[in-house]
């Protein structure tokens, strides 16, 4: 019983201090290394309304629970795998959340710059949020 307590106390003090480390460029985890194998599809219209200022419950509402074992009391990253359409072939997309002192989403980042454009319309502007 012991050793379970400590377990589960190291684990949730190495979340903590891995979830506070959240300064300088994203680091992005192994896709290998997501809870469930490959990514999933994203719907567009919740992806778009991501943005500073929104809190984890709201994240959750918009995205699920990260893809990465993240699901830790006072984390400050999460990281997800989404996978995209493009010319008939699936494209894998890695997405980081990061979250403020205050837990609300403070930037957000692709390891491939270039999966940012799967957010534009077909005309190629950004969709705006709505209100």
């Amino acid at each position: 019983m012991k050793m379970q307590w400590n377990l589960a106390l190291s684990i949730t003090l190495l979340s903590l201090i891995a979830g506070c480390v959240a300064d300088g460029p994203p680091k992005f985890p192994d896709p290998q290394s997501a809870t469930q194998a490959g990514g999933t599809f994203v719907n567009l219209n919740n992806l778009r309304n991501v943005g500073p200022g929104l809190t984890k419950d709201q994240m959750f509402d918009l995205l699920g629970p990260p893809h990465f074992h993240e699901w830790f009391v006072g984390g400050h990253v999460w990281n997800y795998l989404f996978d995209f359409r493009r010319d008939g072939k699936i494209v894998a997309c890695q997405y980081q959340v990061r979250f403020d002192k205050q837990m609300k989403v403070s930037d957000t980042y692709w390891r491939d710059p270039s999966c940012a454009a799967f957010l534009l319309t077909a005309g190629g502007t950004p969709t705006p949020v709505q209100p």
